[in-house]
């Protein structure tokens, strides 16, 4: 009886150990579930090598991608006036380089950037959304001939009512 409750101690220490080594990195536990869960779905739906190949090529370069979009959920626990604080400054070096939003108050410009939605691309994706503003955050777009980087952005002209003067590319 000694040696049960002995072992069973040490099964539940064992269990708990492995529980707070696993909660330690949230983020990465999150990850390699999703990669899991991907494997799963293509293993199941039949994807061809190359399918596969390309989702779990996407899935390991958005890492950061779906960290910003956990990010965006402790939202909610801040209050009104700290994630309009958390929006400007987050948000501040690529606002400051559009020249329609630098008359414009801090909280018409915050309630912009609280409208964002963070997106990714796949490599050679064509991006056929039109009447939005983009921001890039990491990697390169080829639009129109010019590579642009980090810190670029397009889509200026999404503000236009005349519908004739919105470059389409």
């Amino acid at each position: 009886a000694i040696i049960f409750s002995s072992a069973l101690f040490w099964a539940y220490i064992i269990a708990n150990f492995c529980a707070i080594v696993t909660s330690i990195n949230f983020d990465e536990s999150e990850y390699q579930r999703r990669l899991d869960d991907l494997n799963q779905m293509m293993h199941s739906a039949h994807f061809s090598s190359d399918l596969k190949r390309r989702c779990r090529s996407f899935m390991v370069n958005s890492r950061n991608h779906q960290r910003m979009i956990g990010f965006r959920r402790l939202d909610g626990y801040l209050s009104l006036s700290l994630r309009r604080d958390v929006a400007a400054e987050s948000n501040a070096s690529w606002i400051e380089k559009l020249w329609y939003f630098r008359p414009c108050s801090r909280d018409f410009v915050v309630e912009i950037c609280s409208m964002l939605t963070p997106l990714m691309f796949a490599p050679l994706e064509i991006i056929d959304i039109v009447l939005s503003l983009f921001v890039l955050q990491s990697g390169l777009v080829a639009i129109d001939g010019k590579i642009l980087s980090a810190g670029s952005f397009w889509g200026q002209d999404f503000i236009l009512d005349d519908q004739s003067l919105i470059d389409r590319s």
